[in-house]
């Protein structure tokens, strides 16, 4: 069994909630290492690293089972993310765009050594800074630079102003993040940005207040107050905004400083001069950094009396986040690590009338989060099938799960189907039936089968296999046709070249294509994987089966790089030397190999079986028994392409060409020329037809290929017809596509197909190609997952 990482929610999520990591399929009691790698926006490395051991049952829960070791030891759940440490020394990791998520790669190795073994599974994680809905406005207001953050349904909200210490700039994502919790925040600069002053050497309260008011004259802003949260240098100025400023209700001070440090500070003719510097107070630390946490002068003594912040001015209630340690008494803090003197400090002001309130805190009951769940999480095959479910729903509540893809150029595919969830406001995709939408029933994959595109006459198509394609799932509040409020959502990626597959180019001779081989050593059974008209290289499928086994060579054979512009001419000979390069391959095992084609690549590979030695067995998918479209050569005979009549035509309701009866009967007259001499063939046989293919017709030309092998005393083929299929049968869960532009008929056709039927039909077709390979090339059955 394969192990599997599963995260909870699964894909993709904001960067302050915490997941959900478990490993299962593991061998009982199997020591692993789980690794945790970001990079950030420079591409500096961050990596976390913990020591694991599975239970009885082959499965680890981080919520349950202490690490061993590694980054940290204990019941660390999310160890891996706070564990995380920059490859490089005295880097922080920060986001300052936070339209863009970080990505964090999670990995189970093989082991407890200092180098952990082979790579068991893994799994990529998306962390998002900007919540689903947050609305990001650049604030340009008179003076007042930084940017406003404002939850997704109409306000008004409460008010925040965020700020930052002595690095300057605008950090946005303290307050994107917050505005997911329904606070409206202003991310304000007041140093080094723009056109605001390049040092903090002055600063002004002014520009503060301005600040404040703005944000109290937003109408998505309540009143009659704001709130303040700063940490460092910007807790200090939020203490020192509180003290002079009107309209502050409330202030947050992580780690300030309750002098004014680092320069001056005016408002309205006072001034706070900055707290006394003695460097000579540095101490080094054994790794050679200095330690300036006694630098600062007592600002309860002398002259640093006057840059002590008048405190007792304000009229907030204050919380302070400040590092400390335990004493014998819970009650008694002693000094912080930061500024030793502030505690003590506070202490005094605490007995003032003034400052009764300070601590208090409010808390805001957090309502239930909807979660969306996948296994595999994050990150799987395209052929592999995804559990998706849904948690934390309201008990029978109605919703709408909506599936989002954008292909290689950007077009759009979408689907979408209405659910309710249980008594215990769960949802799971193969338990409930879908109440309606782009289908209905029981599909737990429909939302990938039933992707239709934004603009018509478009396939989904994938030409790089070294890049996934990425599917968006949302759950959507209400049926309506224009579902409510995001509930949540995640993404996952699905690959075309499995983990280890190696991908190499071939350029062989004449011979132009892709050779794909599983992870480990040969020899495979080989396989040439062609497909129709539409000329240039695909490779998806050969990477896909290549994962399962095989060695597979994606073969070109017109319109592409130096092969011929059109097929109005094609030589056996090029397709006799791909053979040939397959076999002689040293990890391609004979006698002979496989052929896989799909439309004109599947009547090819019925001309390459029929013609050409060492071809062992072939799978034809919606293939012609005739030659279609232009003359093939081989050795001096010559198959002539069956005629066509345009004439034939019909035109459907939406306008598009249907041309299942264009092509001639290549039983009758000089049409039987083109017919391909299959008697010839000393390969075994398996068709895969649609029955609803209106590209031409290929359940007579599966049957009329039966009757002539037959009747030569060949063996018999193995035919499956799929009711509702079209014509173009894929690798599982690529949507159907009902109608495009056809190459050599230069229009729109239709392809036929029903989408539930076709979505079936490719499940089942994958699998029985494999089952075929395998058994008659040779390979092991055992690699074909036991669930399609």
């Amino acid at each position: 069994m394969a192990a599997t990482l599963i995260l909870e929610p699964a894909g993709r999520c904001c960067w302050d909630e915490p997941v959900r990591i478990a490993v299962r399929g593991l061998a009982p009691e199997q020591p692993v290492t789980l690794r945790a790698s970001l990079r950030d926006e420079k591409g500096a490395l961050f990596q976390a690293h913990a020591r694991y051991r599975a239970d009885a049952r082959g499965e680890l829960d981080l919520e349950r089972e202490p690490a061993l070791g590694g980054s940290f030891a204990g019941l660390e759940p999310m160890g891996l993310l706070w564990a995380l440490e920059p490859e490089k020394p005295l880097l922080r990791l920060v986001k300052r765009d936070v339209r863009t998520p970080l990505a964090v790669e999670l990995e189970v190795l093989e082991g407890h050594d200092p180098e952990p073994g082979r790579l068991l599974c893994r799994v990529r994680h998306e962390r998002d800074f900007l919540p689903p809905g947050v609305r990001r406005q650049p604030v340009r207001a008179g003076r007042v630079r930084g940017t406003l953050f404002l939850p997704p349904e109409p306000g008004p909200f409460p008010g925040i102003v965020d700020m930052f210490g002595t690095g300057g700039g605008l950090l946005e994502y303290r307050a994107s993040l917050l505005a997911g919790k329904g606070f409206a925040v202003l991310a304000l600069a007041y140093y080094n940005y723009e056109d605001l002053p390049k040092t903090m050497d002055i600063l002004h309260l002014e520009y503060f207040e301005e600040a404040v008011n703005y944000l109290l004259s937003h109408p998505e802003v309540k009143g009659p107050g704001v709130g303040l949260l700063g940490v460092s240098k910007g807790g200090e100025l939020c203490l020192s905004m509180a003290s002079f400023l009107k309209g502050i209700t409330a202030a947050v001070i992580i780690n300030g400083s309750v002098a004014n440090v680092g320069g001056t500070l005016h408002y309205k003719g006072e001034t706070l001069p900055p707290v006394g510097v003695n460097r000579n107070r540095i101490k080094v630390t054994k790794d050679g950094y200095a330690d300036i946490v006694d630098v600062l002068n007592s600002p309860l003594e002398g002259p640093d009396q006057k840059s002590f912040i008048p405190v007792e001015r304000a009229e907030s209630t204050f919380l302070f986040l400040v590092k400390f340690k335990m004493a014998s008494s819970p009650a008694v803090l002693r000094a912080s690590r930061l500024y030793p003197w502030s505690l003590k400090s506070w202490a005094q002001l605490l007995r003032s009338p003034q400052m009764k309130q300070v601590g208090r805190i409010i808390r805001v009951p957090a309502r239930m989060a909807a979660t969306l769940i996948l296994e595999p999480a994050g990150r799987c095959c395209w052929d592999e099938p995804v559990r998706i479910a849904v948690r934390g729903l309201a008990p029978e509540q109605p919703v709408t799960l909506r599936a989002s893809l954008r292909d290689e150029k950007g077009a759009l595919f979408q689907a979408h189907a209405r659910y309710r969830a249980d008594a215990h406001g769960e949802l799971d995709l193969e338990r409930a039936p879908a109440l309606g939408g782009s289908f209905a029933g029981l599909e737990p994959m429909g939302l990938l089968w039933a992707l239709e595109p934004e603009k018509p006459l478009l396939r989904l198509v994938k030409r790089d296999v070294r890049t996934p394609l990425a599917v968006e799932l949302e759950v959507l509040e209400g049926h309506d046709p224009e579902p409510g409020r995001l509930l949540c959502w995640a993404r996952q990626e699905r690959d075309f070249l499995p983990p280890g597959v190696r991908r190499e180019p071939v350029r062989a001779g004449r011979v132009r294509g892709t050779l794909f081989l599983p992870p480990e050593p040969g020899p495979f059974p080989g396989i040439v994987d062609l497909f129709g008209t539409g000329g240039g290289l695909l490779e998806y499928r050969a990477s896909l089966l290549a994962g399962k086994g095989f060695a597979v060579l994606a073969l070109a054979y017109y319109n592409y790089e130096d092969l011929p512009k059109t097929m109005d001419i094609l030589h056996l000979e090029y397709f006799e030397e791909a053979v040939n390069y397959l076999l002689s391959h040293p990890e391609v095992k004979g006698p002979g190999v496989g052929l896989l084609g799909v439309s004109k690549g599947g009547e090819l590979c019925l001309s390459m079986a029929s013609f050409l030695k060492g071809i062992t067995a072939a799978v034809i998918i919606n293939g012609s028994v005739a030659n279609v479209g232009g003359t093939l050569h081989y050795k001096g005979e010559t198959l002539p392409p069956v005629g066509v009549n345009r004439n034939r035509i019909k035109v459907t309701k939406d306008g598009y060409a249907d041309i299942v009866d264009v092509l001639n009967s290549p039983l009758e007259g000089p049409d039987q020329k083109s017919f391909i001499p299959v008697e010839r063939a000393e390969s075994t046989f398996l068709f895969l037809v649609g029955q609803d293919d209106h590209n031409w017709k290929s359940e007579f030309y599966a049957n009329e290929a039966c009757k002539r092998l037959q009747a030569h005393g060949r063996r018999k083929p193995q035919i499956i017809c799929y009711a509702g299929a079209g014509h173009y049968i894929e690798p599982p869960y690529f949507p159907l596509c009902r109608a495009s532009l056809h190459a050599l008929v230069g229009s729109a056709i239709i392809f036929g197909g029903e989408p539930r039927a076709h979505a079936m039909a490719q499940v089942d077709a994958w699998k029985q190609l494999q089952t075929f390979f395998h058994k008659h090339l040779g390979g092991q059955e055992g690699t074909i997952p036991a669930k399609l």
